[in-house]
């Protein structure tokens, strides 16, 4: 980004976005301030915003006053000025790109958006004007607006309270499984695998107020559920099919009465899943903003307080469901049971400690039979 202006004041300089190595590695205070070509500082915190910070380069202010305090320094008229024209010739460089070479935008999209998010959850004017070219990489391995994500899934995505349900995935290859539940089904879902996504998802929901996020493992995606499945009432009791799957896990994964497990039984699309693992949207955004400041603390452990959501179509499911008509097979309901919730451990990367040892343990008996 060239910044060279004569009027109303004068300035001159060089902007870039450098790649980076890791996301944390944005290393602040790397623009170098000079006045009249004499270097005064090694960074330029009095006359641009925080957010632009983050960006390298040079430039050359020759009419800010030097001997004058940092606070008066920001406040002054003048030096607001330069700082609001930073701030344009950025997001018109942005923007210019966006418009004109798209297949660049989108190849150095990846390296940039964390700047280009930091600025607008730090600088509404920064925001107002790229809010239209934010990009958002897909499951399909293309890059959207959140425009074109919305018309593209109109009608695919689920709405419910008037707003398009957005889905999105944060690890590509742990959650791999529900990935390619959801393309098997002709739906995509968008990728936030950043720090800062966290706080951004936050952000777009206050301001588009026609869409909600939900991750791909979250207890109110309803994308995955088989259209119009019902429970059938299989008892004198009026007690339905899945209220006997749901009795059968409770007791077996319950029997410790520490456990804050939550079973639910729901038919999913696919017969391949036997379960899966599933939290509060609320409370694992709350509980991930929370763990950054908090790192370790046992209390934001996620894994504490979660839902097993077992797949009323599955054969291993409907096998525990026959096995259950005889008593003799309680130490085979018990194994199958454990089985199928340590394997929705496992795809959450979460089956440690002694569970692990005994899952091991279990499947090489489940192999000798």
């Amino acid at each position: 980004i060239h910044l060279d202006v004569e009027v109303p004041f004068r300035l001159k300089g060089i902007l870039y976005f450098p790649k980076l190595k890791h996301e944390l590695d944005s290393s602040k205070g790397r623009i170098k301030l000079y006045c009249n070509q004499v270097f005064v500082s090694d960074h330029a915190k009095e006359i641009i915003p925080e957010f632009l910070t983050l960006l390298q380069g040079t430039i050359d202010a020759p009419d800010i006053p030097l001997n004058v305090s940092r606070s008066y320094l920001q406040n002054d008229p003048y030096v607001r000025k330069i700082s609001e024209h930073i701030t344009k010739k950025v997001a018109d460089k942005l923007n210019s790109l966006f418009k004109k070479d798209r297949e660049t935008y989108e190849k150095y999209w990846d390296d940039i958006n964390i700047f280009v998010k930091y600025g607008a959850l730090n600088n509404e004017k920064f925001y107002e004007k790229v809010k239209d070219i934010f990009l958002y990489k897909t499951t399909d391995k293309v890059y959207k607006t959140l425009e074109e994500y919305k018309e593209k899934n109109k009608g695919v995505n689920k709405e419910k309270d008037g707003k398009q349900q957005i889905l999105y995935a944060t690890d590509e290859e742990q959650q791999i499984s529900l990935i390619n539940m959801v393309k098997a089904h002709k739906m995509e879902a968008i990728v936030f695998n950043s720090i800062i996504d966290i706080h951004f998802i936050q952000f777009l929901e206050m301001k588009d107020q026609t869409v909600n996020f939900i991750r791909i493992d979250s207890d109110t995606n309803e994308h995955l559920a088989e259209e119009e499945a019902e429970s059938k009432i299989v008892d004198e009791s009026n007690k339905t099919s899945d209220d006997r799957v749901k009795e059968i896990f409770e007791k077996v994964l319950k029997k410790d009465e520490n456990s804050k497990i939550t079973v639910k039984i729901q038919a999913l699309k696919t017969e391949n899943t036997s379960g899966m693992i599933v939290f509060s949207e609320f409370m694992r955004r709350f509980k991930e903003m929370n763990s950054m400041f908090r790192a370790g603390d046992k209390e934001n452990d996620l894994f504490g307080d979660h839902t097993l959501l077992v797949n009323s179509k599955n054969h291993l499911v409907k096998r525990v469901v026959e096995l259950n008509e005889k008593s003799e097979n309680s130490d085979q309901i018990d194994k199958l049971v454990n089985h199928i919730y340590d394997l929705a451990l496992l795809a959450q990367n979460n089956l440690k400690g002694q569970r692990l040892a005994d899952f091991i343990e279990r499947s090489h008996h489940l192999l000798e039979d």
